[in-house]
């Protein structure tokens, strides 16, 4: 397990996470990871364990680890979890909370100003054919989305410690795969639809290899940079949302257009 990792999650109140990666944990594992935090760290994580499995990780805890968590846990399990998430988020001020989003939102503000900067170069394309511009939104948020679809499994992995830099390969080669079929169906759902609204083959075509380059894009993207922030002792769940968001859009974008101008006969 790494604990790094794991103490980040909570650090940054993503208890979803860290629920979900208990889940997958067996008892003792549990119990030994516990044992490394420290005493806050263990409260807030003991209370993020399941019911059925409390009680036996209680069990394999030294006396004086029982004996802070017995305080602190004394009433119903669902209420005690509620109480740790609540006081988390209201202890902690406004200007800490502002402090610890401001920076990425304003590299995501910033960033987008590359994707206005693609658009603006491609503004011929969709002057001539202003049908293009309303699948943007639909490129950019599908691409987004597998790409964080990808980056939260393999964060997960990495916590796990299922997954690491010397995967890499492995974890490109599945992803190309899932691409591949994923792809596959939203491109046919997407052809299809524009067959049927607008009746235009080249249109549908055009989206549907721009979809599926975008995809490929994004779970390449979505696997690899977690990884790479690993390695280089970042904390991937901080930055790999911001980056993939900033890197998908302006990619799909130039994907889009780029494939439009070859196929479409515009300029």
């Amino acid at each position: 397990m790494n604990r790094q990792i794991f103490t980040d999650l909570l650090e940054m109140k993503e208890f979803k996470a860290v629920k979900s990666i208990l889940e997958d944990m067996d008892t003792a594992t549990i119990a030994e990871l516990l044992g490394e935090l420290k005493e806050k760290e263990r409260r807030e994580a003991f209370g993020l364990i399941e019911t059925p499995k409390k009680e036996k990780v209680f069990a394999q805890l030294d006396d004086d680890m029982q004996s802070c968590l017995a305080k602190t846990f004394t009433e119903k399990d669902g209420q005690n979890t509620r109480e740790v998430q609540e006081k988390q988020y209201f202890d902690t001020s406004v200007l800490i909370h502002a402090k610890n989003r401001i920076g990425w939102l304003l590299f995501l503000m910033l960033s987008a100003t590359i994707t206005q900067t693609i658009i603006a170069h491609y503004e011929s394309a969709f002057a001539a054919v202003p049908l293009l511009v309303s699948f943007i939104p639909m490129l950019t948020d599908t691409g987004g989305n597998c790409g964080s679809q990808s980056s939260t499994l393999i964060i997960r992995g990495i916590a796990l410690d299922e997954i690491g830099f010397r995967d890499i390969f492995k974890v490109m080669f599945k992803e190309v795969r899932v691409a591949l079929l994923v792809s596959l169906g939203l491109a046919a759902v997407n052809g299809i639809y524009i067959l049927l609204r607008y009746h235009n083959g080249m249109l549908a075509v055009l989206i549907a290899i721009s979809l599926t380059a975008t995809i490929f894009m994004a779970k390449l993207i979505g696997c690899v940079l977690p990884l790479f922030a690993g390695k280089l002792h970042l904390d991937p769940a901080i930055m790999a949302a911001p980056l993939i968001t900033t890197i998908v859009d302006a990619g799909s974008i130039m994907i889009y257009f780029t494939i439009a101008t070859k196929l479409l006969g515009v300029v």
